[in-house]
């Protein structure tokens, strides 16, 4: 097994923190959990994007 680094134990609560929210989404109401899982889907798509102009434009100002 790997060793839990600070970064591992970071991604592992917010992962924990994620499902507990959508958990508790899914009990109050499937509407709010419906609107937590698109913005989940979105932030997943949309920040690779991010991540790669980001580097592309570091790397045209070099």
């Amino acid at each position: 097994m790997t060793k839990m680094t600070s970064k591992n134990r970071l991604v592992l609560i917010t992962v924990v923190v994620i499902i507990v929210v959508l958990g508790i989404a899914k009990l109050i109401s499937d509407q709010v959990f419906n609107v937590l899982i698109f913005l989940l889907v979105a932030f997943a798509v949309l920040y690779p994007v991010y991540l790669i102009f980001k580097s592309n434009h570091y790397l045209r100002r070099k």
